[in-house]
């Protein structure tokens, strides 16, 4: 299964849309890193113990795993542009819903359905930009970010629960 498009379409992405591509990996990856690192202060601000708290993290992995090995499928049966694009609406709504949790079952639930709304983010933006000559330097970007992630601590101790929990939204 070839998730990439054809050269042609290939070569007609330009610098804007290659960075707006990878504004989806660029949300989930910078989201699981900082409510991992909140994850104390989002148990304290919700009434609840770390143990509990924990299922944030576990329910987001869990639906991402479960609905990556579908993206190739999705892809295919309804097009790679229109599923990315639906994911990255749906993981921005359900950040709004995870800001807006009032209890931690309800964050929870909102965090595992981020979680499958943004697993088709990153394979399907890698696939859709793989063999574009700019694409190589986002590529490692986000090696670097991935290894040498320096933004989650600091941001974290700054924001709420409501500040962390939505940094889902698209800037503009």
């Amino acid at each position: 299964m070839n998730l990439s498009m054809s050269s042609s379409s290939r070569s007609s992405l330009t610098a804007a849309t290659q960075v707006g591509l990878l504004a989806g990996p660029f949300l989930s990856m910078l989201d699981s890193n900082i409510v991992n690192v909140a994850l104390p202060d989002i148990a304290l601000q919700l009434h609840s113990s770390l143990e509990t708290a924990q299922w944030i993290v576990s329910g987001y992995l869990l639906a991402l795993a479960a609905v990556l090995a579908a993206s190739a499928y999705l892809a295919k049966r309804f097009g790679t542009s229109r599923v990315y694009l639906a994911s990255l609406l749906g993981f921005t709504l359900a950040s709004a819903l995870c800001a807006l949790a009032p209890t931690m079952g309800v964050l929870i639930a909102a965090r595992a359905l981020q979680g499958a709304l943004g697993a088709p983010l990153v394979p399907l933006a890698m696939g859709m930009l793989l063999g574009q000559g700019a694409a190589r330097l986002w590529y490692i970007l986000f090696i670097c970010y991935q290894r040498y992630d320096l933004t989650g601590e600091a941001n974290a101790s700054l924001w709420s629960r409501k500040g962390v929990n939505s940094n889902g939204y698209p800037v503009t």
